[in-house]
């Protein structure tokens, strides 16, 4: 099914869109992907500290000091997860390049299956 890119941004939980290329000329090809990632972190943290003071008097002078220290404990958990989705177009042949250009890009989506309701990821392109 040829998708055109309107299309594509009209779809209405579109995950993520890969920009515009264009066809290449020649025996080569271009690669277009999406790189999806999420992560998610939790921490804590705790401080410890005391201090002391300590004071009296020798020969009628004030003599005093204080000494203190702490500490401080942390900790962080991360979790990460992350889909990479790689598409390559041939190119175009040199003799057949002008007059069959195009651009292209890539598109993800979620379909829910209408009978299970399960969620699966659509790849597409867009082409114009």
């Amino acid at each position: 099914m040829r998708v055109a890119r309107d299309q594509a941004v009209g779809v209405a939980d579109l995950d993520w869109m890969a920009g515009t290329w264009r066809h290449t000329e020649g025996g080569g090809a271009t690669e277009v992907g999406i790189e999806l990632n999420s992560s998610n972190s939790t921490g804590a943290a705790i401080s410890r500290s005391w201090e002391g003071e300590l004071e009296f008097v020798i020969y009628g002078v004030l003599v005093g000091f204080q000494v203190g220290g702490g500490k401080n404990f942390s900790t962080t958990i991360t979790r990460s997860e992350g889909k990479a989705y790689l598409g390559t177009i041939g190119s175009i042949s040199a003799r057949d390049f002008n007059d069959n250009q195009y651009a292209f890009g890539m598109f993800t989506y979620l379909q829910a299956d209408p009978d299970s309701g399960q969620e699966f990821e659509v790849i597409n392109y867009w082409v114009e």
